[in-house]
């Protein structure tokens, strides 16, 4: 599928579905490059309000709008997948069991900041498109008057219930190049009601370069954003549960982006929690304030490396990559007698 107007799939109200062997390019490009804010931010591929989705082994490039996304989504999973040069490259709204594994997400150099823009005619400065952006929208399908409750999002007339972000793995891939790495935000917070991000594992993902424009002001390679909060009735607003950051690799260039931050987290001042997102066990090119207490920070690692697009093991433990290897102690060390 190459340059549809729209999506390339809108998957929706499925019951197990397999998408393999398939390539999305510039979707909702034809007659839309001359578009500024505000704007519409179709997908490539969208798996909406539907139940044991897999993709693989496919190509999503060039979107205006989100490479992947899983929409109200139960039970899906995505691998093997080449997500790149997209307005943000995978965007899990609102799905809760969600396995996202052995996928190569980049930017391409010098491609140019209209592949990062969901609006390409804007002239902002910007950093390139994200790897991952985690967050609740609320929306319904048939329904109406969404709430948060429950960690969920309930609506009525018909009545409908969504599962917020739960249950998320996030392992084993590669990310090139990326604006932010990993993005989590708070979502819709004009809808009543708390949504909950919670039990989000992100483990043995390599994460090398960043994009953008040196002089924007500072974002997080990391980056959680919730300044939302009604004080007055102790609602709309997200929180963030049993979310582990273990065992991965954050390195990009600190000469050239010396504005880039290891982790950014914007709170509402008054936010009440819980606010539990937690790492260990990382390699960091930079220290930071939420180090974990496995964490280990070497500012001489290597910040970029040519595009891994042929193979995703092509950083292998030989001598001269001996700086991406962390061993860990045991956990349980025990002697033999």
């Amino acid at each position: 599928m190459d340059s549809v107007g729209s999506f390339s799939m809108l998957l929706r109200n499925v019951d197990t579905i397999l998408v393999r062997n398939c390539s999305s390019l510039y979707s909702s490009r034809p007659g839309a490059d001359e578009l500024t804010s505000p704007c519409q931010w179709p997908s490539g591929i969208k798996f909406y309000n539907s139940t044991e989705s897999t993709i693989h082994d496919s190509e999503i490039a060039y979107t205006r709008g989100e490479g992947l996304n899983f929409q109200n989504c139960v039970k899906g999973q995505a691998y093997r997948n080449r997500l790149h040069d997209n307005g943000l490259n995978f965007y899990n709204e609102n799905s809760a069991r969600i396995s996202f594994h052995h996928n190569l997400i980049y930017n391409t150099p010098g491609i140019g900041p209209d592949y990062w823009r969901n609006c390409p005619a804007d002239t902002d400065v910007i950093w390139a498109s994200g790897g991952i952006l985690i967050a609740n929208e609320g929306s319904c399908d048939e329904g109406n008057f969404p709430v948060f409750q429950d960690c969920a999002t309930r609506c009525s007339f018909p009545d409908e219930t969504f599962l917020n972000v739960d249950s998320l793995f996030v392992y084993n891939n590669i990310f090139q190049n990326t604006g932010n790495a990993i993005g989590f935000w708070e979502g819709a917070t004009s809808i009543a009601g708390v949504n909950c991000i919670r039990n989000v594992f992100i483990f043995n993902n390599t994460m090398i370069g960043a994009l953008g424009m040196p002089g924007v002001s500072s974002t997080g390679f990391v980056s959680l954003f919730f300044p939302g909060y009604n004080f007055l009735f102790n609602s709309n607003y997200s929180y963030l549960q049993n979310v582990r950051v273990n065992n991965n690799i954050f390195t990009y260039d600190t000469d050239e982006y010396p504005q880039m931050k290891p982790v950014s987290m914007v709170f509402h001042p008054l936010h009440p929690g819980p606010k539990d997102i937690t790492f260990d066990g990382n390699l960091w090119v930079e220290n930071h304030a939420y180090t974990g207490p496995n964490d280990l920070i070497r500012p001489t690692l290597t910040g970029s490396t040519s595009l891994l697009t042929d193979s995703l093991s092509a950083i292998t433990p030989c001598f001269e990559n001996m700086e991406w290897i962390y061993a860990r102690p045991t956990l349980f060390p025990f002697s033999l007698e």
